[in-house]
């Protein structure tokens, strides 16, 4: 089954109420130009909230890998999503987290950049191409999929609200593992919508069958 992971919560009380619903992992944000950076601002509080049943995923851009080994330490983090184009300085840190490599997709040959990072990662996520960093809340062309070759499974991200359940459903890979919500589902930047989240997640898991 598609694993589901909700990704930029910045409160208390919205992140103890998306776990609830029994996500499969949380993202929090480690990036301080974004509006859902949780660095310096309660990721103490929000990652004792999480269960260890639901993995702790960490998401950096371009951050030093010393950094990111303490917040790894820190918040007892069990996944790190990257934005680094230069990778060969985490492979240390693999003894202690996954690895999510994050590529920007725009069209099919943006597919070749994973055999860059096959030995590198454990999973890939594809993310809508943009003048940021992540989705820019914006949907990738997901036939593209169909031509990637790769062995690594991936995550689909970009855009995704709660209506894309039935299309989500549609894309039929052998590596398609999950699927990265987040801005589509905020009443303001880092504050998600629970009953979006929660309908999402009814028409998601209604009768598919992935393996995950």
């Amino acid at each position: 089954m598609l694993k589901l992971k909700v990704c930029g919560l910045t409160d208390p009380q919205n992140i103890k109420k998306v776990i609830e619903l029994e996500p499969d992992m949380i993202g929090l944000i480690f990036y301080s130009p974004s509006k859902r950076d949780v660095s310096d601002k309660g990721a103490t509080e929000l990652c004792e909230m999480i269960p260890s049943h639901i993995k702790r995923v960490g998401v950096f851009v371009d951050s030093p890998v010393n950094f990111i080994s303490d917040v790894i330490e820190a918040f007892k983090l069990d996944v790190i999503q990257l934005y680094h184009d230069d990778m060969s300085s985490f492979q240390q840190l693999r003894s202690k987290v996954h690895i999510i490599k994050a590529i920007s997709i725009s069209k099919e040959a943006d597919l070749l950049r994973t055999m860059d990072y096959i030995t590198q990662a454990d999973l890939f996520l594809f993310d809508t191409k943009g003048e940021n960093p992540g989705g820019n809340g914006k949907k990738f062309d997901w036939r593209i999929l169909q031509n990637y070759e790769g062995k690594l499974p991936f995550i689909v991200s970009g855009g995704i609200d709660e209506n894309d359940a039935d299309a989500i459903k549609q894309i039929q890979h052998a590596q398609f593992y999950g699927i990265d919500i987040n801005s589509k589902f905020e009443t303001k930047p880092g504050l998600k919508n629970i009953k979006a989240i929660q309908h999402f997640k009814k028409e998601l898991y209604a009768n598919i069958e992935h393996a995950g």
